[in-house]
């Protein structure tokens, strides 16, 4: 993962956002290894790579809010989300969709000789 993904984030009652979550976070290296400082979240973690830490502080993240949107932790989520995201109208919301759908590739054999691609 990069600092520069961008997620899109669904804030119940708030409508669809597009933020790069990861721009908030401050990294260091320290004997060696990589430190990485989520300050809006109160998060740390160190890696031996800059993807690994965000893996890390992204699964962190993911833990604290995993009660939903009704659950305390998630309410300083969606706040964060709302105030450095950006509102995406349901035209780019379903624009996106398809996006992703179009990149999913399945391949399927027919016979021995013949595979199909979708």
């Amino acid at each position: 993962m990069e600092r520069g993904h961008e997620f899109t984030i669904n804030v119940p009652g708030e409508g669809t956002h597009v933020i790069k979550l990861l721009d908030g976070v401050e990294l260091e290296q320290i004997d060696g290894a990589t430190v990485g400082r989520w300050a809006a979240f109160a998060l740390e973690a160190k890696g031996d790579s800059e993807a690994e830490v965000y893996r890390e502080l992204l699964g962190g993240l993911q833990k604290r809010i995993s009660g939903g949107p009704g659950s305390p932790e998630y309410g300083p989520f969606a706040a964060y989300v709302l105030e450095h995201g950006t509102r995406l109208s349901d035209e780019e919301v379903a624009a996106r969709e398809l996006a992703r759908l179009r990149e999913i590739t399945m391949r399927w054999r027919v016979t021995d000789d013949e595979q199909y691609m979708v």
